[in-house]
This record gives structure tokens, C-alpha cells and sequence, in this order.
């Protein structure tokens, strides 16, 4: 028969975390002083568990827990393994959830091949370097701004002799502006405050991105806030691909990753590039042409260059002949001088 805590403590406690050699539990303070009790029948089902730490909710700027030891020893720094990799930290100074080792698989095993993946808030590692030790042609890059954080990374890094991996020190928002255009997949797992950071982690969007969004959402309609709040945040066109549930947070609220894609396809600007290329192609104009949108609202049609060979084409636009309540026209750049 195995063991589990409420058949050892009388008390409403049942979950708790495995890290290494630590367990962390919630007990609620009017049960404080059976915590010792706890500990003990902690320690005993499970044998290398070594100290048990009373867990208080995530707080400050790096998201750690303050933590009090209520049975073993004072033990800090630990290591775990997960899905083939090996990973130190210290409890009291990163945050580390081994309850989300499942869904850093299910985002792993859909990495491709040579695809650029970008990890905000990447924490010590875990997202980043199971998907470099899954596909090893991938580029990693993790950001994350707690020191302690990226100083174990680092050290994990080398624990696993990866090569395709990296983390950088600082603001998810700030950093992100560095890696323009760069990812097709980006990994964001902070539910918390996901809304905010949406906006500037859309910097790093490529011509098809897939973004894993995680969010607190009504329990009852899931996909419809999810959606909404993606769209408010986000300032792009994206499909929702798949969604999951993580865990409940309250009986109102439950946490999903909804997971994205971003694509240029999806954006009206979109039309207009397919409508000159036939335009030009119509033309017999060469096909080699770069093109970028012009805002007309901040672009007057007379102050554009001089496109003679396409004048009919930007009035047709600019009076919305085309493509109705759209105000942007295209700027043609041929790479050569046209004939």
C-alpha cells in the first residue's frame, strides 16, 4: 500500500512539491502546529527527502518564495532531474515549479528543427534547455533577470554540455528589443503578468512565430478571455493552435497556455503585398522587388518617392479601390533599376 499524507497528518494538506532533496508544503496557519507532524510524515514516504520547507506565495520582483524550514535540515541548494536533464538551484533564491515538468515536455517535443526559440522569464532553465537537449539543432536564447537565476542556468548549462543554448541577464522588455524578427517559437511562462509583457515580447515576431501564452482565465469560458486578452495585448492577428489546462487557482479561475501563431498572412498589410505582386506580375515587371507599408495617415501620397511605373496602383489604394477601410499603401524598392 503506498503511503500518502493525509492517511499520516489529520489535516487538510495532501500537495506539495519534490525538489531534490527539499519538499515544500502549504499549510494553513491554523495548522502551524502540527507542521512538524507534517515534516516527519513527508520524510517518512518519501525516504531522500532530507529537509521539508513551509512554502509562502511568490513575491518581489524575482518571484521567489520566503520559505521556513519545519523539519530535516537546513538544505538549500539542491538538483533535479527532468526528461533527460539535471538541474541545480537553491530553493530560497529562484523559483522552480516541478509541477509544470509536463507542459515543458509537451512545448519541447513540438520544437522543429533549426527553429529559433526564444524564452522570456526562463527562470534556471528548465523550458530552455530541455528543448536544446530535445532538438539539437535548435538556437536557445533564455532572458531572465534574477542573477541568481541566470547564474545557475549558466552552471546548467554546462551540467548538460549543451552547445545551442544561452541565457541573457536582464529585463524581459528591454532585452527582447535586440532579437527583432529573430524567433520562430517564444516561450513565455508568466501567468501572472502575461498581459503586459505581450506587447514588447511581439518585437521578436518572424514571418510565422508560435507564441505559448500563459494566462489565468474564468474557468467557464476559457477560450473566449483567453482570446480576448491575447488580442488586447498582443496588437497582431494570431490563431489560437491548441489549449490546455494546467491546474485550477480558484474555483472561479483555472491557468491555460494557449498556444499562438503570429503570421503575416493573417494581416491585411498582407493583402496589399499579394495584390502588387500581381499587379507587377501583370505588368511583366521583374518579381525580384522588396516592398514595405507606408502609412498614409503619416505619409502624404506626394511626399512618397517617385513610382511612376505604379501610379495607378497607389491611387487605386489610396481610394481604397481594393482593399475598403485599409489606409496603407506599398512603397516599391526594386533591387535593381527597373527597365
Amino acid at each position: 500500500m503506498t503511503l500518502r499524507l493525509r492517511d499520516l497528518v489529520d489535516i487538510p494538506v495532501s500537495s506539495y512539491d519534490l525538489i531534490g532533496e527539499v519538499a515544500i508544503v502549504w499549510i494553513p496557519d491554523e495548522y502551524m502546529h502540527k507542521a512538524p507532524e507534517v515534516a516527519e510524515a513527508i520524510m517518512k514516504i518519501h525516504k531522500r527527502i532530507k529537509a521539508v520547507y513551509r512554502k509562502n506565495p511568490v513575491e518581489g520582483e524575482y518571484r521567489v518564495r520566503k520559505l521556513e524550514l519545519i523539519g530535516g535540515e537546513p538544505i538549500e541548494e539542491t538538483e533535479v532531474k527532468e526528461h533527460g536533464i539535471r538541474m541545480r538551484l537553491n530553493v530560497h533564491k529562484v523559483f522552480y515549479s516541478p509541477r509544470m515538468a509536463t507542459d515543458r515536455w509537451e512545448v519541447a517535443k513540438k520544437v522543429k528543427p533549426y527553429e529559433r526559440v526564444l524564452v522570456p522569464f526562463a527562470g534556471i532553465g528548465p523550458y530552455a534547455l530541455l528543448i536544446a537537449k530535445q532538438e539539437p539543432t535548435a538556437q536557445v536564447v533564455g532572458i531572465e533577470l534574477n542573477p541568481d537565476a541566470v547564474k545557475y542556468f549558466e552552471e546548467n548549462i554546462k551540467l548538460n554540455k549543451l552547445t545551442n543554448v544561452k541565457v541573457i541577464q536582464g529585463d524581459a522588455a528591454q532585452e527582447i528589443l535586440n532579437w527583432r524578427r529573430w524567433a520562430d517559437r517564444i516561450v513565455m511562462p508568466i501567468p501572472m503578468y502575461a498581459e503586459h509583457f505581450l506587447k514588447p515580447i511581439s518585437e521578436a515576431v518572424s514571418k510565422r512565430t508560435y507564441i505559448y501564452v500563459y494566462l489565468f482565465v474564468d474557468a467557464k469560458n476559457p477560450l473566449e478571455e483567453g482570446k480576448k486578452k491575447i488580442e488586447e495585448a498582443l496588437g497582431m492577428p494570431f490563431v489560437v493552435v491548441s489549449y490546455r489546462k494546467l491546474r485550477s487557482y480558484s474555483k472561479e479561475v483555472d491557468e491555460y497556455v494557449f498556444e499562438i501563431m503570429t503570421s503575416e498572412d493573417f494581416h491585411p498589410k498582407a493583402k496589399l503585398r499579394e495584390q502588387f505582386v500581381q499587379y507587377l506580375r501583370g505588368k511583366g515587371e521583374k518579381p525580384s522587388l522588396e516592398y514595405k507599408i507606408v502609412d498614409l495617415e503619416k505619409t502624404p501620397l506626394e511626399k512618397l518617392p517617385d513610382i511612376k511605373r505604379t501610379t495607378d496602383f497607389l491611387i487605386g489604394v489610396w481610394k481604397r479601390k481594393w482593399n475598403p477601410g485599409v489606409d496603407y499603401v506599398l512603397e516599391a524598392i526594386s533591387k535593381e533599376e527597373l527597365p
